[in-house]
């Protein structure tokens, strides 16, 4: 009887647990798309950048960070 109470307690913290990283990984997603469409441009602009320089260094002009 008293394991049966002890697993149902730590399932109810299992499924408390989950529920939380479930809400902040929620809200992490939200954020980062409404980042996204508010930061449309430069990110537009970031992503030119990045191929840019893959461009530069496939022809050798660029240098890699390391």
């Amino acid at each position: 009887m008293n394991d049966i109470f002890i697993l149902n307690i730590k399932k109810q913290q299992l499924l408390a647990c989950e529920r939380t990283y479930n809400t902040v990984y929620k809200h992490l997603v939200q954020d980062y798309v409404k980042n996204l469409l508010i930061d449309k441009t430069r990110y537009t602009v970031y992503t030119h950048l990045i191929k840019y320089r893959h461009i530069l260094l496939y022809i050798g002009l660029g240098k890699p960070k390391e």
